[in-house]
């Protein structure tokens, strides 16, 4: 009777994990294939990262240096690493390509 009640309880846990993964799974894939995800993304790492930008710039800036890809390194340098760590990637991209608009990292 015990040995059921564990069993039950470890179903009831793993079918748990399974509906976190799925849901994980697709927030996942929205934020990683959703253009306007992406841009929203690199806009916010940009902001906390002290910049203030325009869209034109965001724009260019994600056109000509950062592309999908480098969106996709930058998101999961967010995840395992923090924004701290990705928004001083971006910081350093950013003035890379602008840099008279580049500042000390946050200032």
């Amino acid at each position: 009777m015990f040995n059921e009640k564990i069993f039950i309880f470890m179903w009831f846990w793993y079918a748990m994990l399974l509906v976190c993964t799925v849901v994980n799974l697709f927030a996942w894939i929205r934020q990683r294939y959703s253009k306007d995800a992406r841009r929203t993304f690199l806009h916010n790492v940009l902001t906390d990262s002290g910049l203030d930008t325009t869209e034109a710039e965001r724009e260019e800036f994600y056109n000509d240096v950062v592309k999908d890809d480098g969106v996709l390194v930058l998101l999961l340098l967010d995840a395992n690493g923090g924004r701290l760590q990705s928004g001083e990637l971006a910081h350093q991209l950013w003035t890379s390509k602008f840099p008279q608009t580049g500042k000390r990292f946050l200032e």
